[in-house]
């Protein structure tokens, strides 16, 4: 130590205290900075999964929102434009069903067509299918009836208000296939009419068909005729409107006078 001068002294002993200083920071300083930077990535991961699911939520509140409104608007235009046929009981739903079919919709449409004085009618006469015979196989979430074409002349302007207004039906109705031939103030036009009636519920469970008894068959409000049609004697027109499917045979409501629903 005699022989070092001063100079190598401060050389070597900065040279002892770099190494003590590097082996100080790679053995505890740098483990505590990477530890540092994971502990940034966990939390900046973290915040990120926060940020996404505060999103989510937000997008799921609105998505609730607009179902709830969108099923607010439906109940609105159900009840405007639906009949109230509930599948989650069965045989009354049947019931409805055919009531609907024979008895209901072809009146409804044809003094709906009638009551429009601003055309001429040529045609309009509206025929609906047989009522179904089998509750279990018949209800379904959607009915599509077409219960026929309409020929009418007027005006341009006037044959157009025509077609319009079937948008105030009281029920579902698109209008397809309008043409129109001649020349105004005597435009025919002529279209077919298609009738959207969904149901409502949740349908539960098959039922079984009441049977009458062997002597009751054909009497006046008994369920199942011998022959006899849906509307009996009325000709199936429903006090003066359009031909409608009737139901004959085994099976088929009878019942005269005493309406769809007699069997209840």
């Amino acid at each position: 130590m005699s022989k070092l001068t001063r100079p190598q002294i401060f050389i070597i002993g900065g040279v002892t205290a770099l190494v003590f200083g590097l082996g100080g920071y790679f053995g505890l300083i740098d483990p505590a900075v990477k530890q540092l930077d994971t502990e940034r990535t966990r939390r900046d991961t973290r915040r990120t999964k926060a940020d996404e699911k505060s999103t989510a939520e937000r997008k799921k509140k609105d998505a609730n929102k607009q179902v709830a409104q969108a099923k607010a608007d439906w109940n609105v235009y159900e009840r405007r434009y639906m009949p109230d046929i509930d599948v989650s009981n069965t045989y009354s739903a049947w019931q409805d069903l055919i009531n609907e079919q024979v008895r209901v919709l072809g009146p409804k449409m044809q003094k709906f067509l009638d009551s429009d004085k601003s055309v001429t009618k040529l045609q309009g006469s509206f025929a609906l299918p047989a009522a179904p015979s089998d509750p279990n196989a018949s209800l379904n979430e959607l009915y599509v009836f077409t219960p026929g074409g309409v020929q009418v002349q007027g005006t341009f302007k006037n044959i157009l208000s025509h077609v319009e207004r079937w948008n105030r039906f009281d029920r579902l109705v698109l209008v397809t296939g309008l043409t129109l031939s001649g020349n105004s103030p005597n435009l025919v036009g002529q279209y077919n009419l298609q009738v959207f009636e969904y149901t409502h519920g949740d349908r539960t469970k098959a039922i079984s068909i009441p049977q009458a008894s062997s002597g009751g068959a054909g009497g006046g409000g008994g369920m199942m005729g011998g022959s006899g049609s849906m509307m009996g004697g009325a000709g199936m027109r429903g006090g003066g409107g359009p031909q409608m499917g009737g139901m004959s045979g085994a099976g088929a409501p009878a019942g005269g006078g005493s309406g769809v629903k007699g069997g209840d």
